[in-house]
Order: structure tokens, then C-alpha cells, then sequence
């Protein structure tokens, strides 16, 4: 955000025939200001990089989780917060959200009702329990609140990220009655949350 670093990398989904044996771990950092560069290796397969908003921590998502990097003189890795739940939690099968902050890692995966919330300082994680399978997620800009959409159950839930951690309770459910929705886009600055379908011909 601040425009010091950039960050090479490949995105083996990109890669049509790739070798399963070849893990595409190795990134370079690059600091545009002290023009200088560093190769680290990340998790097995990164499939997106972003950084917080103080550009001071970089975040590698990979297949099995989330690979932290320190950004400053001498960029380094320091640790890697394992998402995958199971053989089965493949990449394919989850989304990734991390909060502006950098503090939070919020996880939806297919066909499972809740979310994971992970702290990226430590790898703790705790489950957010929801009346269904969550279709479809979205994290404000700002990272203080994520709304996930349950389409089987025509609701909502609002997410406060501030204290979800601490209480995984702390969500409010809002009914959606009169239309059906799947998804959710929350807007950079607006309070008000876009709710839609593509799944179904709705007009509305």
C-alpha cells in the first residue's frame, strides 16, 4: 500500500500440465526503494499475496495455509499458519480473507456452515457456527466487518471482526425473505452490502 515493495511469484494455476512435484515456493521480494531484493520460500503453491495495510507484513495463501512475511531491512518469513482442516480441504474448496490489520485469517469452506477465524500471530483458530452452508464471504475493506451469505437458510450473518475471535458468537443473522441471494460484495466505502444470485434467473 505504501509502494516500497512489489513481490514476484508464480501462480502454478496458471500453468496449464504442471508438475505436482514442483511447489512454485519460491518468491522475491523486492524493495523498490532501497532497490534491493530477497528470495524466500512460502507455503507449497501460493494461489494470492497480499499485504496489511501498513505495509508491513506480507501474506502468502498457499494450498495448506498462510505463510507470513516481515517486511523491513532484512525481509523474512516468520511463520506459516496451517488452514487445511483434512485431506479434503483442498485449496479449491475454501476462501481466504485476511483482515486489513493483518491480525485475522477468515476461512469459508464449500458446503460447511460457519467459518474459520485464525490468528496469524500465532496459528490459534476458533470455529463461527452458522445455520448453513456459507456460499459465499466478504470482508469490508477496512477488516472490521465480514458479512457471509447462507443461501438454504435465506440469511445473512453480520460479522464483527473486532470481537469474533474472543466470541465466536458475536454475529447478527439478518433473514432474507423476499429474494433468494448467494453471494455478497461489500463496497470500499459505502455501509450498504450488494446481495445476489448467479445461480438462479431472479430479477430483483
Amino acid at each position: 500500500p505504501d509502494g516500497r515493495w512489489a513481490t514476484a511469484w508464480t501462480d502454478a494455476t496458471e500453468i496449464k500440465g504442471s508438475d505436482p512435484l514442483d511447489g512454485y515456493q519460491d518468491i522475491t521480494v523486492l524493495d523498490l526503494v532501497g532497490v534491493t531484493s530477497t528470495q524466500l520460500a512460502v507455503g507449497y503453491r501460493p494461489s494470492a499475496l497480499t499485504y496489511d495495510s501498513k505495509s508491513d507484513t506480507l501474506f502468502a495463501i498457499t494450498d495448506d495455509g498462510v505463510t507470513v512475511i516481515a517486511l523491513g531491512d532484512n525481509a523474512e518469513v516468520l511463520r506459516h499458519v496451517v488452514l487445511a482442516a483434512g485431506p479434503n480441504d483442498t485449496p479449491n474448496t475454501r476462501d481466504v480473507s485476511i483482515t486489513s490489520d493483518g491480525k485475522l485469517a477468515l476461512v469459508r469452506r464449500d458446503s460447511v456452515a460457519g467459518v474459520g477465524v485464525f490468528s496469524m500471530a500465532d496459528g490459534g483458530s476458533v470455529d463461527v457456527v452458522l445455520p448453513g452452508p456459507v456460499t459465499d464471504l466478504d470482508l469490508a475493506p477496512d477488516g472490521s466487518v465480514a458479512v457471509a451469505v447462507i443461501r438454504e437458510a435465506g440469511q445473512v450473518a453480520v460479522i464483527d471482526m473486532g470481537s469474533i475471535f474472543l466470541e465466536p458468537t458475536s454475529f447478527k443473522l439478518v433473514a432474507v425473505s423476499d429474494v433468494v441471494v448467494g453471494s455478497v460484495a461489500l463496497p470500499s466505502k459505502s455501509p450498504l452490502a450488494f446481495l445476489y444470485t448467479n445461480a438462479l434467473p431472479v430479477s430483483a
